[in-house]
């Protein structure tokens, strides 16, 4: 008799555990991906300035939030870049030819706020990103003339063998063509170029390779 109803009572344990777990999982049929709406990225590479006869590097860091849609992302983006040029002219003086440089230098600092629209490819391996987005730029100049050059623009005037320096303020927009490459669910290889114009006439173009990180 308490054989029996031992036997009964496992056989009622072995089925309340069945049920147990058949309701479980019924309420939780697989386990949620984990949310991946933050992206940031860190960028290097090289920069025109002026009318493109400015040459230099940029370094920009950014931060990215994913709307529901997650084609769809915006964030700020800061941004440091320094340019140079050196030119050269010719003077014949006293039956000698002389070199006189002038060399010019920039540092830019820029912070700002892009927007981006991505298209994956059916493997989820490799996207296109377009951008669009606006910056504050701050802009400081360094003019150093020779012996016999001069240098002089819309905004400051610098006479032979001196240095000059000034800064500026202006605003502007940015236009974003990318490529990326997903490494893992949460890594990617990016190349970037973008387009830039401010409100003092200065356009550029820029070209930026690095990893983004998406969390």
């Amino acid at each position: 008799m308490m054989s029996e109803l031992r036997n009964k009572g496992f056989i009622i344990l072995l089925l309340l555990g069945l049920a147990i777990k058949v309701v479980a999982q019924t309420a939780n049929p697989y386990e949620k991906p984990v949310a991946r709406n933050n992206l940031w990225r860190l960028q290097a590479g090289v920069a025109l300035f002026g009318s493109h006869d400015v040459g230099g590097f940029s370094i920009a860091t950014a931060y990215n939030r994913y709307l529901k849609k997650k084609h769809f992302r915006f964030g700020p983006v800061l941004k440091f870049s320094s340019a140079s040029r050196t030119s050269e002219q010719q003077f014949l003086i006293n039956n000698q030819v002389i070199m006189s440089a002038t060399n010019y230098s920039a540092t830019v600092v820029e912070a700002g706020v892009n927007g981006y629209f991505e298209m994956v490819d059916d493997y989820n391996f490799a996207g296109i990103e377009l951008g669009l987005g606006s910056f504050y730029r701050y802009t400081h100049e360094t003019v150093a003339t020779g012996p016999f050059t001069t240098y002089s623009s819309k905004d400051f005037s610098v006479p032979p063998n001196s240095v000059g320096q000034k800064s500026f303020h202006s605003i502007g927009f940015n236009f974003i063509f990318g490529l990326f490459f997903r490494v893992s669910a949460a890594v990617r290889l990016n190349l970037t170029g973008l387009l830039h114009t401010d409100s003092r006439s200065n356009n550029g173009f820029g070209l930026l390779a690095g990893v983004s990180v998406v969390l």
